[in-house]
């Protein structure tokens, strides 16, 4: 296991060859914050491509420019994402976000970890 890191907005480490990325409390999570938590994630990762795990529990609300900018560009050095999010109502929104985005890497929605780490265990041969 790689020790966690703490940046400004989220929290990440590697376990077992997946990603986990927790983000802090965002009251509104804007365009610059979703570059901002980008720039660490890909710092972090040093060219490294892992099946991620991401828990979105603590962003409560969130602009168009930065979903838009998360589902395109957050799919980079990702092979698959697993987003947790265990609020009912949040996880309809992302569901319906990512049907009508479809984001070019295999990503769905857990309402808990182990499902989430379970479906990312299929990825890890993409990353040797």
């Amino acid at each position: 296991m790689i020790l966690p890191n703490q940046g400004k907005y989220s929290d990440y480490w590697i376990f077992e060859g997946i990603l986990f990325f927790v983000y802090h409390e965002i009251p509104f999570l804007d365009l610059k914050i979703a570059k901002a938590v980008l720039k660490e994630r890909l710092e972090f990762q040093d060219g490294r491509s892992f099946p991620i795990l991401c828990e979105t529990n603590g962003i409560q609300d969130a602009s168009k420019s930065a979903r838009d900018f998360l589902a395109l560009e957050g799919s980079i050095l990702a092979d698959a994402v697993a987003i947790v999010e265990k609020r009912i109502v949040a996880q309809s929104m992302i569901q319906l976000y990512l049907r009508r985005n479809q984001p070019i890497i295999p990503t769905e929605v857990f309402n808990n970890s182990l499902d989430a780490q379970k479906y990312l265990y299929n990825f890890l041969n993409a990353n040797p």
